[in-house]
């Protein structure tokens, strides 16, 4: 007798709820991005300050930099010092643009610098030379009716002015005409390969933050389980035991991770009930997964899909299951970690009932 049919309807209304609590913080946890990281201060005297800077979106940081320094937390604005900058990461400089003070995100360091800023608008690219000044690169799209179409206009007076400025490159037009759209991607490799041409042998220094080509963390945990409505309200709980792979998302976000392996259980009911007595029960998360940049206990949270490639299912497919724990740091590679996942019983992602609930403990080795 399949599995399926054993599954009983819960209160919908409660498990919705909680689902719902899941998914806000979850989303607000990766639209915000926030948190102290290790990191660094430069005053206008040229000092270096360390501490633990709040890592935030792009735009604030442009506006105000705050340190956390042992147990004091400041606000500095652009005016107040010369720049801050994350470790291994994302390097902000304070610059004059016409009446304003801002913080810029360096991006490239060489015979022409260039910088970054966004707000609620766009985005913005900035070029300096010594020779020539600091000045925004100009870009825009509008569109504009055409033979009684709407047709997307791209500006292309960056152009004139990437040309101007490395002027004294030869050869590079070429690759100056291929930035149809200015971004952080294409105005780098313009810049390390003009400054290659004019420079004898001297590297540019390049401050984004380049990503290991892979990084994955493994995860071996064990547990309960309980499997609420199985068998005409039996209610069994049993053990649990489960194998993850984190694989680390930075182009997404530098905190998010894919968050897949294989869950095992292995349900057992009395031998007086008229159901089989056993059942293995195999699943495959597939979730989006949050991990709070904080420096011992790391709150976590995950949302996704679950598959069961088994007869034994207990769930229509897909399954939408979430997760929310923490993991405890323990050295720099290994953590412990305390998990409660939860699978719903779903029909194409709408909700039905609670299916199982699992409460682990393990550990996460950082490879």
């Amino acid at each position: 007798m399949n599995v399926i049919n054993r599954y009983k309807q819960l209160n919908f209304k409660e498990m919705k709820v909680k689902l719902i609590a899941i998914v806000l913080i979850l989303c607000a946890y990766i639209s915000a991005q926030t948190g102290f990281r290790p990191g660094y201060l430069i005053t206008q005297n040229g000092d270096t300050v360390r501490g633990q800077i709040f890592y935030k979106k792009i735009e604030d940081m442009c506006k105000v930099c705050t340190i956390r320094i042992k147990d004091s937390t400041i606000d500095y604005t652009p005016s107040e010092i010369s720049g801050f900058r994350f470790i291994n990461g994302k390097y902000f400089v304070s610059k004059k643009l016409e009446d304003k003070t801002v913080f810029l995100e360096f991006l490239v360091k060489g015979k022409v610098n260039v910088y970054f800023s966004t707000d609620l608008y766009s985005d913005h690219y900035y070029i300096e030379k010594d020779s020539l000044g600091l000045t925004e690169l100009p870009y825009k799209e509008e569109y504009k009716t055409k033979d009684n179409n709407e047709v997307l206009i791209k500006s292309k007076k960056h152009f004139g002015l990437l040309t101007y400025y490395m002027q004294d490159a030869i050869g590079l037009e070429p690759e100056i005409l291929s930035i149809k759209t200015p971004d952080e991607k294409n105005l780098i490799a313009l810049a390390k390969k003009y400054h290659k041409t004019v420079c004898n042998g001297d590297n540019c220094i390049v401050y984004e933050n380049t990503p290991p080509g892979l990084k994955v963390n493994l995860e071996f945990s064990a547990g309960l389980e309980n499997f609420p409505g199985y068998g005409n309200g039996l209610n069994p709980t049993c053990a649990s035991t489960n194998i993850f792979a984190h694989f680390w998302l930075p182009a997404f976000s530098e905190d998010c991770f894919l968050r897949t392996g294989i869950r095992y259980a292995w349900v057992k009911l009395p031998e007086d009930n008229s159901l089989s007595t056993s059942a293995s029960v195999f699943r495959i998360p597939i979730q989006l997964e949050y991990v709070a940049p904080t420096r011992l206990i790391q709150p976590k949270m995950a949302i996704g899909a679950t598959l069961y490639p088994t007869t034994f299912g207990p769930f229509n497919f897909p399954v939408t299951s979430a997760m929310a724990g923490i993991d405890i740091k323990l050295s720099k590679k290994y953590f412990l970690s305390i998990e409660y996942d939860i699978d719903f019983d779903s029909e194409y992602f709408v909700i039905k009932s609670v299916g199982s609930n699992a409460l682990t403990i393990g550990f996460n080795v950082s490879l």
